[in-house]
C-alpha cells in the first residue's frame, strides 16, 4: 500500500494527456465531417436507450452542434494543461452524455474514451507539459496509484478482448478474421499471402494469445520491453487491417508511454525537448 503513495515523475502521464487530447480532437473534427449529430442522433426515428438511462434525450441540432465544438475547446486545453481539471470535467460529462444517448452506435473505444476521461479528472496529469499557472506548492504531486490506475483499464482492455474471443465463431468458425483477410485480399497486392491458412491461423490464435497475454507482459519489468514493441506492432497491424476501428489502434499504441520507466520517459523528454542532459530522480517506482 506504501508504494501506491509514492511520488512519481508524471511526464509519462502528460504525454498520455497530451496525446489523448489529440486524438479526441481527431475523433470530434470526424464527428463533425460525417455529421453526427444529424444522422446518428436527429434523423432516427427509434432511440435504442440504455437500462436506466431512457430518461436522456438528445437535445435540439443546434445545441448539440455547440456541445461538439465546447467539446473541441476542453480537447485544447487539455493539451496544452491550461485549465486542465474543468476541461476534462465538461469533456467527461459531454462526451459521457453523446456516446449514453444512443446504444445503437456504440463501439467500445468510445465507451473507453468515457472511463479514461473519468480517471483523467481524478489524474494530475498537467504537473508537466503544460501551460498551467499553479505554482509548484499548489500543485498536487503525482502518484504511484495515477499511473496504476490508468495502467490497469488498460490492462482490461486488452485481456476481455481476449475473453471475448473465447466463443464458437472465433475459435472454429474463424470469423470475422477469415472475412477481414478475405476482404483486405481483393484491396493488396499480398492477396494469396493473406488468405492462406498460415495467415488465417497466425492473426486468428495469435490474436488470442497475445490479448489474454499482453496485460501481464507489460507489468513484468523484464517483460517490458518486448510486450510494448508486440503490441506496436499488433496496433500497427490492426489499423491496416480493420477500417471501422478508427482511433482505437492509435490510441492503444499512445498509451504503451504508461508503461514505460516515469523516470526514463521524463529524462528522454528532457533531453529532445529542452536539450536537459538529466532530470532528478523521484522515485524508483514500476
Amino acid at each position: 500500500m506504501k508504494k501506491l503513495g509514492q511520488q512519481i515523475d508524471g511526464t509519462s502521464i502528460a504525454v498520455f494527456r497530451i496525446g489523448f487530447g489529440l486524438i479526441m480532437l481527431w475523433e470530434l473534427i470526424y464527428f463533425l465531417r460525417v455529421d453526427f449529430v444529424r444522422v446518428f442522433l436527429i434523423e432516427p426515428k427509434v432511440q435504442f436507450s440504455y437500462e436506466y438511462l431512457s430518461f436522456l434525450k438528445p437535445f435540439p441540432k443546434p445545441i448539440l452542434d455547440i456541445l461538439i465544438v465546447v467539446l473541441i475547446v476542453c480537447c485544447l486545453f487539455i493539451i496544452i494543461g491550461r485549465f486542465y481539471r474543468k476541461a476534462m470535467i465538461i469533456f467527461c460529462i459531454g462526451f459521457s452524455y453523446l456516446f449514453f444517448l444512443d446504444k445503437a452506435y456504440y463501439n467500445n473505444h468510445l465507451y473507453l474514451v468515457c472511463l479514461l476521461s473519468f480517471l483523467l479528472i481524478l489524474i494530475p496529469a498537467d504537473n508537466k507539459l503544460s501551460l498551467s499557472k499553479k505554482s509548484s506548492d499548489q500543485k498536487k504531486p503525482t502518484q504511484y496509484w495515477h499511473l496504476l490506475i490508468l495502467r490497469v483499464q488498460l490492462a482490461i482492455v486488452y485481456f476481455f478482448g481476449g475473453i471475448a474471443k473465447l466463443n464458437y465463431d472465433w475459435l472454429v468458425s474463424n470469423q470475422p478474421v477469415s472475412a477481414i483477410l478475405e476482404n483486405k485480399a481483393e484491396q493488396s497486392f499480398l492477396g494469396d499471402f493473406l488468405t492462406s491458412d498460415f495467415t488465417l491461423y497466425f492473426f486468428n490464435f495469435g490474436g488470442l494469445v497475445f490479448d489474454l497475454l499482453i496485460p501481464f507482459l507489460l507489468f513484468i519489468p523484464k517483460t517490458r520491453i518486448p510486450a510494448i514493441l508486440f503490441a506496436l506492432l499488433f496496433n500497427i497491424m490492426n489499423a491496416w487491417l480493420f477500417s471501422d476501428i478508427n482511433i482505437f489502434p492509435y490510441f492503444m499504441m499512445l498509451s504503451l508511454v504508461l508503461f514505460l520507466e516515469p523516470n526514463k520517459v521524463a529524462r528522454f523528454i528532457n533531453l529532445k525537448l529542452f536539450g536537459k542532459r538529466s532530470v532528478t530522480s523521484i522515485s524508483n517506482a514500476h
